[in-house]
């Protein structure tokens, strides 16, 4: 198993916008990929830390994946949509 950790500090208060972001993007990004295995968010109200752990079968799957244009897309347009509530 391998496992991806992301850690996004979020500006107060906007949590729930990137929550949603990642539930819309997600499930298309991943449907077609025998060797994902699953994701959780962990929310830090302390601290505005989100915490996405990803699952894969092994670090080539994740590696597979991640030069996928679809991947690339999908990460560009979190990262532009993300400007506005990261910290």
């Amino acid at each position: 198993m391998y496992v991806v950790m992301t850690r996004v500090k979020l500006k107060p208060g906007t949590y729930e916008i990137c929550a949603d972001l990642f539930r819309e993007t997600n499930p298309d990004l991943v449907s077609s990929e025998a060797d994902w295995s699953g994701a959780q968010m962990l929310f830090d109200h302390d601290s505005d830390v989100l915490t996405v752990l990803a699952s894969w079968r092994d670090t080539e799957s994740y590696q597979r994946m991640r030069a996928n244009p679809k991947f690339q897309s999908t990460m560009a347009l979190l990262h532009k949509s993300r400007e506005g509530f990261i910290s």
